[in-house]
C-alpha cells in the first residue's frame, strides 16, 4: 500500500493485490477501532488484523463528517481519522460515539453476497 503525503497531511494512497479483483479472497480483516476525544474532535484509529479494502465509516443513527471515509487498511498501517464535532449533527458523547461508529469493508459485502440468492 503506498500513501501520498503534502506538508504532512496524507492526501491519497492507493494498493495493489498481484491478481484482478474479481479473484482476490478477502480475509476477515477483523476491524476495529478506538476513540479518543479533545475538546473539538473525537481521535479514531482504525486498525485491522488482515488487508481491508474500500473500509467504510459511518454512524448508526446520526451524521458527521469523517476525515476520511473510505480507505485501504494494511494490518501494518493503522489510519487515523478524525470527526470535528462542529460535523456533528447534534452533540454526542464519547460513548455514544463508540456505540454507533459502524465500519465494514469489501470483506463484509462478500460475505452478505454468500447469504443472498440471485
Amino acid at each position: 500500500m503506498s500513501r501520498e503525503f503534502f506538508k504532512g497531511m496524507t492526501y491519497g494512497w492507493g494498493s495493489r493485490r498481484g491478481v484482478p479483483a474479481k479473484y482476490f479472497k478477502f480475509l476477515d480483516p477483523a476491524l476495529a477501532a478506538t476513540i479518543t476525544e479533545n475538546e473539538h474532535e473525537f481521535v479514531l484509529l482504525v486498525y485491522s488484523r488482515a488487508y481491508a479494502r474500500y473500509v467504510e465509516l459511518e454512524l448508526t443513527t446520526d451524521d458527521c463528517l469523517f476525515s476520511d471515509n473510505y480507505f485501504d487498511l494494511s494490518s501494518d498501517q493503522p489510519v487515523t481519522i478524525t470527526v470535528a464535532k462542529t460535523s456533528l449533527s447534534r452533540q454526542i458523547s464519547l460513548q455514544e460515539m463508540k456505540q454507533q461508529l459502524r465500519l465494514r469493508s469489501v470483506y463484509d459485502l462478500d460475505e452478505a453476497a454468500k447469504g443472498s440468492v440471485l
